[in-house]
């Protein structure tokens, strides 16, 4: 259940930020007094989201979509009670949120600390990762990749299957043909960047 803050919740709003700036080199101390600011000054036509935290140990794959959901309810909740239209809800949340999750994944695989890179050609683009003893240093856009070139081929829209968790490395080299890693090192990164996961969705009629 989502709800608006107030004062009375500033001490775990100031908690939570702390907690989450852990992960940052740099980052901003934000006193009572700015946190008081923040709930004076916020624009009732638009919902900015600039930081999602989970306590240690939370799902996010559990319990973000429902933590999207209730702000999309709780935004057209409040344009509702001022007569305004729903609002645009605005996740600015940083580039460092996905590096984190598959820096974890990695971490408790049988890969883990691994340094090298990992091409990932989808025969017409592809994308570079480097990997530095376990942590995403890079991650660039491989605008033409050559026939012979990279570490792991997935044709068509194959690899947002892995990406997202719908079907397993093994299941999509079984599918698809053109499908392959270059040795199993590579598949072993890959099994431990993108595991299998189940998603529940809703279908839009």
């Amino acid at each position: 259940m989502a709800r608006p803050v107030t004062t009375g919740d500033l001490p775990f709003l100031a908690a939570a930020y702390r907690a989450g700036m852990a992960r940052y080199q740099v980052w901003v101390e934000r006193d009572a007094d700015r946190w008081r600011a923040d709930l004076d000054e916020g624009d009732p036509a638009q919902l900015l989201v600039g930081a999602l935290e989970l306590a240690p140990g939370g799902d996010w794959a559990r319990l973000g979509p429902p933590m999207l959901d209730c702000l999309r309810r709780l935004g057209g909740d409040l344009a509702a009670a001022r007569g305004l239209p729903n609002p645009t809800v605005h996740l600015r949340l940083g580039d460092t949120q996905v590096a984190q999750a598959l820096e974890a994944r990695l971490a408790a695989s049988a890969v883990a600390g691994h340094s090298g890179p990992l091409a990932l050609s989808f025969y017409r683009t592809g994308v570079r990762l480097r990997l530095e003893q376990g942590r995403l240093a890079a991650v660039e856009p491989w605008p033409s990749p050559g026939q012979e070139e990279g570490d792991a081929w997935f044709p068509g829209h194959s690899f947002l299957q892995l990406l997202f968790g719908y079907r397993s490395l093994d299941e999509l080299e079984h599918a698809f043909p053109d499908c392959a890693t270059r040795d199993p090192t590579v598949g072993a990164l890959l099994e431990a960047l993108f595991p299998k996961r189940p998603s529940y969705t809703w279908f839009l009629v």
